[in-house]
């Protein structure tokens, strides 16, 4: 049956408005990448003879500030309100008025744009910091400046897995330890088998924001929990929810939390690595107004910022196939071991055709975007899989 898989017709499990829905998302999302596009272009051209936007800004920063590290800071503010500006259109609509839309949300406005308020906060936070690290791998760290940031990158994945349930994911979610004592024992009698301690089954209030259902085993080590939306707890039977958390259990099992952090580690060293050959070649010190990397307090020009943020952005997007390649891989084994675990494939099969109708996913969408796109097999192949 599953090598038929490929060829199945739209599953009647899908809901109908799954294809509609998927071509909107798909729209906003082409759209904003676009626009972004057109506008990193637009402030970039010219600048490696000192003309276009981005040159203008950096020079009036550079003279507006002495210190290399105020000149970093304003610059990079400057173009963010750009890009932020830009893409903020993008992401209201399909954040807020599709999901409406499309009955998926339950926020108001307000409930909204509190959200939106965090993640920016949460953004300039991370982004400070990424940024401060950056200057001080470019002024200290001489020609090996992409090697330590490219230590730090990894580091801070590590550091973000480790504190999502305690810091991160309670900024826009309350946790609970859960009151479904049959499903906790289940859980927690098949995480001692496999050896994964975990703190407890978590339920977050998913219920409040959206119509969706999700479940999730986060954290490392000590911090490692299972979380489970209240809409799933709710709709699903005990052996289905049982089925997805032992899906989620499987990650951390095989260690597919490190084997990602790993991963993105060595494709993002190659991503800071391409850049300072790429950077090196624009700039020398015969090429002001943009000087070679690494550079100096006195040769220091914000325009750099912006040429490294682009570059690493793009040969991230050429990489991403490559992790979503590994993640697909890695997810069908968590669905193998889900369905070996609980001795019962056909539960993993009616959750995923649930979760499939209320999450308004499309079951089988085209080979382009599962390859490219996609950090999961589709519900169709699952399903397949399972023997649904």
């Amino acid at each position: 049956m599953l090598k038929h898989w490929a060829s199945l017709p739209t599953d009647p499990g899908q809901h109908p408005d799954a294809p509609r829905l998927r071509r909107w998302r798909r729209g906003l999302a082409s759209a904003e990448l676009l626009t972004l596009v057109g506008l990193t272009w637009w402030l970039l051209q010219g600048s490696t003879e000192g003309q276009g936007k981005s040159a203008f800004i950096s020079a009036q920063v550079t003279l507006g500030f002495e210190s290399p590290w105020a000149q970093a800071f304003v610059f990079a503010a400057v173009i963010a309100i750009f890009h932020g500006l830009a893409s903020f259109p993008f992401s209201f609509a399909r954040g807020f008025v599709l999901e409406h839309r499309f009955g998926m949300s339950k926020q108001t406005m307000d409930e909204w744009f509190t959200d939106a308020v965090k993640g920016f906060l949460l953004a300039v936070a991370l982004g400070s910091l990424v940024l401060s690290v950056l200057m001080l791998c470019l002024l200290r760290g001489g020609a090996a400046w992409w090697v330590g940031m490219a230590f730090f990158q990894a580091g801070l994945a590590v550091i973000l897995a480790r504190i999502a349930p305690q810091i991160l994911i309670p900024l826009f979610f309350k946790m609970k330890l859960t009151s479904r004592d049959d499903l906790a024992t289940r859980l927690k009698s098949l995480a001692e088998k496999e050896g994964v301690p975990l703190l407890g089954l978590f339920e977050i209030n998913f219920s409040r924001r959206t119509t969706a259902a999700n479940a999730a085993v986060v954290g490392l080590g000590r911090t490692r929990r299972a979380l489970i939306g209240d809409t799933m707890l709710k709709d699903y039977e005990l052996d289905e929810v049982e089925f997805v958390l032992a899906h989620e259990l499987a990650h951390h099992k095989y260690h597919d939390i490190w084997t990602g952090i790993a991963v993105a580690a060595l494709l993002g060293a190659a991503s800071w690595g391409l850049t300072h050959i790429l950077l090196s070649s624009l700039g020398t010190e015969a090429t002001a107004p943009f000087p070679p990397v690494p550079g100096t307090p006195e040769s220091f020009n914000p325009l750099v910022l912006h040429w490294i943020a682009v570059s690493t952005a793009a040969w991230g997007i050429l990489f991403a196939p490559l992790e979503r390649w590994m993640s697909r891989a890695m997810e069908r084994r968590a669905d193998a071991f889900a369905a070996r675990a609980t001795g019962n494939a056909n539960a993993g099969a009616r959750a995923f055709r649930k979760l499939g109708k209320q999450n308004k996913a499309v079951f089988h969408p085209p080979l382009w975007e599962r390859v490219v796109l996609h950090t999961h097999p589709c519900l169709a192949e699952r399903i397949a899989r399972l023997g649904g």
